[in-house]
């Protein structure tokens, strides 16, 4: 194998080739990257076992092979060398020799049997994702849960129905794009990392190219591919959460609000990150603090609102949803209030922000707590007092007679007892001559 290639194209395919490689992995292997050369054309792989990113490249070759070698190694050679120099891979029995001006590097290779490859995706749905719906993955992906025991919630939601819903949640918020309905009825859960890549990488491009089955999905991005395997799980109800009813609503200046949470944010303690919403008819105060370090912070500013309302939420939840909307300059963004969930609707795009406690509630005072108390205890008492009376009594029974107890039947056993003779104190019972040698 050997071959002949700019450092600057490479430098480029392992921009995006380094996504899938692990830098601590249990197996070797996946620490490299898998060339394959046929006529001038490269193409390199890389897996977490994820996923899967392939790069092809034209270059200029005289001998075709695989080969595969440490993609980190490669990675920090190229990354070291002038972008405008030229670099040539010889692979000479199992080492590789890099050669760019007056550099030299010897690699020892893998074997290429080892690294796991990608089957083809067979019985495949194709559709188009437009620059638009790979923009509405940048604006959902927030929502979607880290956590692994939340599965069904790992990753981004697409949903071809009546309208194409892209969706993202984590159970505390929810995040929705709806666009015009595709030309097929779909739907599968993309896994959180490729949907980072494709944010990543496909924004750059007009349309993705998706083909995808049951179990796995293949995106091409000009000349990346990405495959991995579907989350295979059920998506929650997510349309049966979003509010219908709202008990107030209120309009900020976004670039202040955004500040203003950030502020509050950096107060606020580590653990649920309170941020607490005073809102007026002309202005609002956004308070937080943090009781352990002894930190405090408020601030007021302007809103347009019909009625006092309070609201308490997580602060980086609510900057999530601030940087993910989009208003027109010098257009005050609107929210609507119900008494669990803050919610921001721009069209085709939407969030529901949960509250962290029903901070309108009126807070009950020691002496109500005490009656309800003292009021519990008196139910508690009365319902055991009847219970008591209620109970019926247990049915008397007659003792048993000593005379009626019936006399135990004689055994064999019982009656060779009573004619053995019992052993008295001064009698010396008579030792066993069994097994006694004789002399």
């Amino acid at each position: 194998m050997k071959f002949t290639t700019s450092i600057k194209t490479l430098r480029d395919a392992f921009y995006k080739l380094m996504n899938a490689v692990q830098p601590k992995t249990a197996l070797p292997i996946l620490s490299c990257v898998f060339m394959t050369l046929k006529d001038n054309l490269l193409t390199m792989l890389t897996t977490d076992l994820t996923n899967y990113i392939a790069v092809s490249e034209s270059v200029k070759s005289t001998v075709n092979g695989t080969i595969c070698v440490s993609a980190k190694v490669i990675n920090d050679i190229i990354n070291s060398l002038s972008p405008d120099a030229e670099i040539t891979f010889e692979l000479i029995k199992k080492t590789l020799f890099l050669t760019s001006n007056d550099s030299k590097f010897e690699l020892e290779t893998e074997d290429a049997n080892d690294f796991p490859t990608y089957a083809n995706i067979e019985k495949v749905e194709k559709i188009s994702l437009s620059k638009d719906h790979i923009k509405a993955i940048g604006q959902v992906i927030h929502a979607a849960s880290t956590d692994e025991l939340h599965r069904s919630m790992n990753g981004v939601y697409f949903d071809n129905d009546s309208k194409l819903s892209i969706v993202a949640t984590d159970g505390h918020r929810l995040s929705l794009y709806k666009t015009a309905k595709l030309d097929k009825k779909f739907q599968f859960l993309l896994n959180l990392s490729t949907a980072r890549l494709l944010n990543k990488y496909g924004k750059e491009h007009n349309e993705v190219d998706i083909e995808f089955n049951t179990q796995f999905i293949k995106a091409v991005i000009g000349n990346m591919a990405i495959v991995s395997r579907l989350i295979d799980d059920t998506y929650p109800d997510y349309a049966s959460v979003i509010p219908t009813e709202f008990v107030n609503t209120a309009s900020f200046d976004k670039k202040e609000l955004t500040t203003a949470v950030k502020l509050a944010s950096m107060i606020a303690g580590e653990q649920f990150n309170r941020v607490i919403l005073n809102i007026g008819k002309e202005n609002c105060v956004l308070s937080s603090m943090d009781e352990e370090k002894g930190l405090k912070f408020k601030t007021t500013i302007s809103c347009e609102n019909k009625e006092s309302y309070d609201a308490e939420f997580n602060g980086a939840y609510f900057l999530d949803m601030l940087n993910a909307t989009e208003n027109e300059k010098d257009k005050p963004i609107l929210f609507e209030f119900t008494p669990t969930m803050l919610h921001v609707n721009q069209g085709s795009y939407m969030e529901i922000v949960m509250q962290l406690r029903n901070v309108n509630e009126k807070p009950t005072t020691k002496t109500e707590a005490k009656t309800k108390i003292e009021e519990a205890h008196k139910t508690r008492t009365a319902e055991a007092t009847k219970t008591a009376e209620t109970k019926p009594e247990p049915p008397k029974t007659e003792p048993v007679k000593a005379t009626d107890t019936p006399k135990p039947e004689e055994t064999k056993l019982t009656k060779k007892v009573k004619k053995e003779k019992p052993v008295s104190s001064t009698e010396k019972p008579i030792k066993s001559t069994k097994n006694k040698k004789v002399a």
